[in-house]
């Protein structure tokens, strides 16, 4: 029997690599498609530089693969039409390309704020239905694109979605980031609300494995730690692996951040037409931060042997190490 031929579209994105690298130290074949192929594994069979907005390269990609693991997606902060055009269009052309090359399973990656509108989601498991209203374009964009690919389930091709939340750790250009660029420019003392609702969050290591098993066993699942912590906890641990200390000291009640995000969310709107602003706080954001956001992983846990790999603690000190190795977090 043949060995499978992974292709992992957005293979050279933070996710994507982390996959990467555990399929290529387990033995697999793997390729991957992404708009930018630099720094690729050079075990990878293919490196194909492409846009999943273009059916035909997508259609060319899939050829001769049997296994698709899709990644890619913009990050947060682009514009709605970007979300729809490479989140939705992307991925019916990801799922076209699959049935028409003979692809025999299809894994997503979607996101587990499909299903947040705001209002608490406490140990939520994949029962809880869509938001009937979304509150930004991503997770709507995310939404709809992975109702597309569990419709797509056929005799021919098994497909299966994977709804990580909050991930983190090195390379990560976007929250830890963010945290670690906030001590960097001395916003480590702030923090919105009184830091008493759960979260989840995901070392991205688990997430590519949660990933693999999925290819592996086939089954729908949520990819996560299965351990929240509260919100603010999060940016603290990580900043005190960083050197900082005495974080998150200055407390901005949630009704003023709510009222500030909405002032910038109608200037963003205003603007909308010249230009498109990108605000640190919106009304979204903090009813993000405000939140209980965690989740019930039984189904993961059963279905597909899915534990974390990597503890929060030990991500924790990988991902702060990582960005001190980048220039941030304090001298000791």
């Amino acid at each position: 029997m043949a060995k499978d031929h992974y292709l992992v579209i957005g293979g050279c994105g933070f996710l994507g690599q982390a996959l990467c690298t555990q399929l290529l130290d387990r033995g697999n074949i793997v390729s991957i498609f992404d708009l930018r192929i630099n720094g690729a594994d050079p075990r990878l069979a293919e490196a194909i530089q492409g846009d999943i907005t273009d059916p035909v390269q997508v259609s060319n990609a899939c050829k001769n693969k049997t296994i698709v693991i899709h990644t890619a997606s913009p990050i947060h902060g682009k514009a709605t039409a970007i979300y729809f055009k490479v989140n939705v269009e992307g991925t019916r052309n990801v799922i076209t390309a699959c049935l028409e090359q003979g692809v025999s399973k299809l894994i997503f990656t979607s996101s587990a704020s499909v299903t947040f509108n705001g209002e608490h989601l406490i140990n939520a498991n994949e029962t809880v239905p869509y938001c009937k209203v979304h509150m930004d374009a991503y997770n709507e964009s995310k939404a709809i694109a992975e109702t597309e690919v569990l419709n797509a389930n056929c005799e021919q091709l098994l497909t299966c979605a994977i709804r990580p939340s909050g991930i983190f750790g090195p390379k990560d250009a976007q929250g830890s980031f963010a945290i670690a660029e906030s001590g960097k420019k001395g916003q480590w003392r702030l923090m919105v609300g009184n830091n008493q609702n759960l979260f989840d969050v995901t070392y991205v290591d688990n997430v590519a494995y949660a990933h693999i098993l999925a290819a592996d066993k086939i089954e729908w699942g949520s990819g996560i730690d299965g351990q929240p912590i509260f919100f603010w906890d999060y940016p603290k641990r990580l900043l005190h692996e960083m050197g900082y200390r005495n974080t998150q000291k200055i407390r901005l009640p949630n009704a003023v951040a709510f009222a500030i995000g909405a002032l910038n969310d109608f200037i963003s709107w205003v603007a909308s037409p010249f230009a498109t602003l990108h605000p640190t706080l919106t009304r979204f954001r903090v009813k993000f931060m405000d939140a209980n956001r965690y989740y019930d992983i039984s189904k993961a846990k059963k279905l597909l042997g899915y534990k974390p790999i990597v503890s929060l603690d030990e991500g924790f000190k990988r991902t702060a190490n990582y960005w001190k190795e980048q220039g941030y977090g304090v001298a000791a």
